[in-house]
This record gives structure tokens, C-alpha cells and sequence, in this order.
């Protein structure tokens, strides 16, 4: 494998059951992304064992559907540390109106 392709994304990375747990949890929040409801969610982290709820929404949002979407969003990662666990896994959240 050249420089090259390592500089751009190619080389090796096993993610910890961390990472994985987040790009699991990201890719099934897709269907929390509402456009037609003026709000989308996705997950980051933050540090090695913060788990970010990012949420950003327009004036137009239906408040109560939003909070139970992040709700639902919460709910889902709490059982999932719950399985292995994670005692120390924390969940934070950015919620962010995009005008």
C-alpha cells in the first residue's frame, strides 16, 4: 500500500465496541431525521465515553415530536450500555435552531 493510500483513508482501523455502538446508533437515527418536521438527529462523541445526541431544528419544529424523538433516541442508547455494562457511558446532548 502506497503513502498515498494511507493518507486518504485507506489504512487499517479496528473501532472499539464504543465507536461501533455509536455508528450503529447513528445509522437508526436516521429515521428520527425529519425533514418534513423541521428537525434531524445524529450522533458523535465526545472523549471516550460521551455519546452526543446532536439535534438541529428550524422555528417551524413540532417541539413535542422532537423532545419524544430525542427521548426515544436517549432511551435507546441507556438499554444498549445496559447489555455489556457500560456503567459509564454518558449521553449528552447539542440541540441547535438552524434559522
Amino acid at each position: 500500500m502506497t503513502n498515498l493510500a494511507l493518507a486518504d483513508g485507506h489504512s487499517l482501523y479496528t473501532p472499539s465496541k464504543f465507536e461501533w455502538l455509536v455508528v450503529e446508533m447513528d445509522a437508526i437515527t436516521g429515521s428520527y431525521s425529519f425533514y418534513n418536521n423541521h428537525f434531524m438527529i445524529s450522533l458523535g462523541t465526545a472523549g471516550r465515553d460521551i455519546v452526543v445526541i446532536n439535534v438541529s431544528y428550524s422555528a417551524e419544529v413540532d417541539r413535542s415530536n422532537m423532545n419524544r424523538a430525542i427521548s426515544i433516541v436517549r432511551k435507546t442508547l441507556e438499554t444498549r450500555a445496559k447489555e455489556p455494562g457500560w456503567k459509564w457511558l454518558k449521553i449528552k446532548e447539542n440541540v441547535i435552531l438552524v434559522d
